[in-house]
């Protein structure tokens, strides 16, 4: 599914790189943990079409997302990936079912179930009593919430979430884990970013990016 071959990446005024010659490859529906000291969200960045390696390939399935050249064709890709970081990519001045109803709008399915899908996500994380205030008006962990629905909504193909799990409470980290293990059964690919090393069960694969070395392999 995800492929990186030989990836260097150094960013300006910088005099290392904090990706040296990686090699990688995720398969369709895997759970990987992602960990390191450098470069995580790098390759989250490369994987969502938001930086570009210095040298190197990376593969989207048969696409390599490096000769990607238009917006309607990095626009297909992201489409079928759920994004969330530490920052919220939230409209202030809708409600919170209208920045979830925006991830569904643009799916080849019908208004109803359109409409399913962001009442079934509301109600699991616990979010119909606060639906119509606007998001400007939400707490951070509210927003976090919202943020997350967002993207769960549209059922993404691949779920990437960058140290989100550090920004929820406890019965709301729960609720997540429960829901990210449902849909990695059911086909999902997800890759989490988290420093909390006892989150995951047996299940998960863990990547060690080790300071961004060559031919990274699971522990």
């Amino acid at each position: 599914m995800i492929k990186f071959e030989d990836i260097h990446k150094k960013y300006k005024n910088a005099d290392y790189e904090v990706l040296n010659g990686l090699n990688l490859e995720i398969s369709n529906g895997e759970f990987i943990h992602l960990k390191g000291k450098s470069g995580k969200s790098t390759v989250l960045h490369f994987i969502y079409l938001m930086d570009r390696p210095t040298s190197g390939k990376v593969f989207y399935g048969e696409k390599e997302l490096n000769k990607l050249k238009f917006n309607f064709q990095r626009a297909r890709i992201r489409r079928k990936i759920g994004y969330v970081d530490q920052d919220l990519w939230l409209l202030d001045d809708r409600t919170v079912y209208e920045n979830i109803k925006i991830s569904t709008d643009l799916l080849k399915v019908k208004s109803k179930e359109r409409k399913e899908r962001v009442d079934e996500i509301l109600a699991y994380f616990d979010l119909e009593n606060i639906k119509k205030q606007k998001i400007g008006q939400l707490s951070y962990q509210e927003k976090i919430l919202v943020e997350l629905s967002r993207e769960l909504v549209k059922k993404p193909e691949l779920l990437i979430l960058d140290e989100v799990f550090e920004k929820l409470k406890k019965n709301n980290k729960e609720k997540l884990l429960k829901h990210l293990y449902k849909i990695n059964e059911e086909g999902t690919t997800v890759i989490a970013v988290t420093s909390e090393e006892n989150l995951f069960d047996e299940r998960i694969r863990v990547i060690d990016l080790d300071g961004g070395k060559t031919d990274v392999e699971s522990d």
